[in-house]
C-alpha cells in the first residue's frame, strides 16, 4: 500500500472522529467507511466505526466490526473489549458475560474484566429489581432502577418502553410521551410506542379538561360540558388501554411461539450432538422475552447443560447459567442440583455444600441427595485440613473422593 493511501485513510478517520464528537453520525460513518476502504487492516478504524454504529442503533453492524477487530488483533483483547461495550449498550448482558469469560482466559488479572463483570452483575440486578417493583406497584423504585439501567444500556428499546409505561403508571404522562417519541425516532412503526403516545395524549387532554375551571361561575352549563367531555376522553383512553393490552397479549403469544420453535430446534441439535448450535439457539431464545422469568429460568438451565458439553472451559459459564436460573426462580430444584455437582467437580466444596443443603431441604427424604451432601462436607473438611498443614503434600482430588467414599462406606456399615 502506498503511503499516500495510508495518509488519505488516516485523514478520513480523523474527520470521522470530528463528526462523531459533534454527533453527526451519518457523516462520521461515511468517513470511517472511506478509511477502511483505503486501509482495511487498521484495527482502530473498525473500533471507531463500531462506536458510530452503536450511536446509530445498528447492533449487528457494530458487532460485525468488533469481529473484524478480533480477527486482526493477534490474540489481543481490544476487539473483545469493544464487543463487551457494544453488548452492554444494547442490553445483551449474557453475551457480554461470555466475552468477559473469554478475555479472562487470555488476561486473568484484567481490570477491564473485573470492572465490567461487576457492572453486568449490577445491571442484571437492576433489571430484576424494576420488574419486581412494578409487580408490587412500587413505581418510584422501579423508575430509579430503569433510569440507572439506561445510563449504561443506552440502546435498548425494551427498557425505554418499560420506563414510559412506569411513567404512565405514575401519571407522568408528558414524560412518558417524550420517552415513547424517542423510541419512535429509532423505530417509527413500533406498535408499543405508538400506543403509549396515543394513550398519553388522551390522558393529558382528560386531565386538562378536569383541571380547567370556568372563568365565570354563572356559566354552569359550560362546566357540565367540560366534565362530560372529560369523561368521554377517559373512556377513550380506557378503550385505548384495552387495545394496547390486547396487542401486548398478541405479542406475548408470538414470543412464546418463537421461543418454543427455538427450543425445539435446540433439542434436535442436542440429540445430534451439535452442541455449539444448540448453545447458540438457547442464547437466541433468551433474547426473545426478557420479562418471562419462568421460561427464561428453564432456558438458563438448559444452556448450563449445553455449556458443559461445548468444551471444558465453559464450566464457569455453566455455573453462571444455573445462578441466573435461580435468580429468576429461587426454588428451581434442578438448577441447585446441577450447580452443586458443577461446584463439586471444580473442587469448590464450600459452594457445593451450600447447594446440596438446599437440595436436601427441598427433597428431605431422598437418600441419594443426603449421601451427596455428606460426601461434599467430607471433601470440604479434608481440603480445609490440607490447606492448614503447609508442610503436608497436597492431596489430589481423586484421593479426596477415594477417602470420602471409604469413610461413607464405614459410616453406613456401622
Amino acid at each position: 500500500m502506498s503511503k499516500s493511501l495510508e495518509q488519505i485513510a488516516e485523514s478520513s478517520n480523523e474527520l470521522g472522529l470530528t463528526f462523531l464528537q459533534s454527533k453527526q453520525y451519518e457523516e462520521a460513518l461515511k468517513c470511517f467507511n472511506d478509511a477502511i476502504d483505503f486501509c482495511p487492516n487498521k484495527i482502530h478504524y473498525y473500533l471507531n466505526r463500531s462506536q458510530c454504529y452503536i450511536e446509530l442503533w445498528r447492533y449487528k453492524e457494530a458487532i460485525g466490526d468488533t469481529v473484524a477487530c478480533i480477527k486482526l488483533d493477534n490474540n489481543q483483547t481490544i476487539g473483545l473489549e469493544m464487543q463487551v461495550k457494544c453488548h452492554i449498550a444494547f442490553g445483551a448482558l449474557l453475551e457480554a458475560n461470555v466475552c468477559l469469560t473469554i478475555i479472562s482466559n487470555v488476561r486473568p488479572k484484567s481490570e477491564f474484566v473485573v470492572f465490567h463483570r461487576k457492572l453486568v452483575h449490577r445491571l442484571l440486578s437492576l433489571a430484576e429489581t424494576y420488574k419486581r417493583c412494578v409487580k408490587n406497584n412500587d413505581y418510584s423504585t422501579a423508575l430509579n432502577s430503569v433510569n440507572e439501567l439506561l445510563q449504561h444500556v443506552t440502546r435498548n428499546i425494551a427498557y425505554k418502553l418499560a420506563k414510559a409505561q412506569i411513567l404512565n403508571a405514575m401519571q407522568r404522562y408528558l414524560d412518558a410521551e417524550i420517552v415513547a417519541k424517542e423510541v419512535l425516532l429509532v423505530e417509527p412503526r413500533n406498535d408499543s410506542a405508538l400506543a403509549i403516545v396515543k394513550y398519553t395524549e388522551h390522558c393529558i387532554h382528560a386531565l386538562r379538561a378536569n383541571i380547567c375551571e370556568p372563568e365565570i361561575t354563572e356559566v354552569i352549563m359550560e362546566d357540565v360540558e367540560d366534565i362530560k367531555h372529560s369523561k368521554e376522553l377517559n373512556e377513550k383512553a380506557k378503550k385505548l388501554t384495552e387495545k394496547s393490552q390486547s396487542a401486548e397479549s398478541a405479542i406475548k403469544r408470538e414470543k412464546e411461539v418463537q421461543i418454543q420453535e427455538l427450543k425445539d430446534r435446540a433439542t434436535v441439535a442436542f440429540k445430534d450432538k451439535c452442541y455449539q448450535i444448540c448453545y447458540n439457539l438457547y442464547l437466541r431464545a433468551l433474547r426473545v422475552d426478557p420479562s418471562n422469568d419462568a421460561e427464561n429460568a428453564k432456558l438458563y438451565f438448559n444452556k448450563s447443560v449445553v455449556a458443559s458439553k461445548v468444551r471444558l472451559e465453559k464450566t464457569e459459564e455453566a455455573i453462571n447459567s444455573c445462578t441466573d436460573a435461580i435468580i429468576l426462580e429461587p426454588k428451581y430444584f434442578k438448577a441447585f442440583l446441577r450447580r452443586a455437582k458443577l461446584y463439586f467437580n471444580e473442587q469448590r466444596f464450600e459452594e457445593a455444600v451450600r447447594d446440596y443443603e438446599m437440595v436436601v431441604q427441598m427433597e428431605p427424604g431422598n437418600e441419594e441427595y443426603s449421601r451427596l451432601l455428606k460426601e461434599a462436607k467430607l471433601c470440604l473438611t479434608l481440603s480445609q485440613q490440607t490447606s492448614k498443614n503447609a508442610n503436608t503434600t497436597s492431596v489430589p482430588f481423586e484421593r479426596f473422593l477415594e477417602t470420602g467414599a471409604s469413610f461413607l462406606n464405614l459410616t453406613n456399615n456401622s
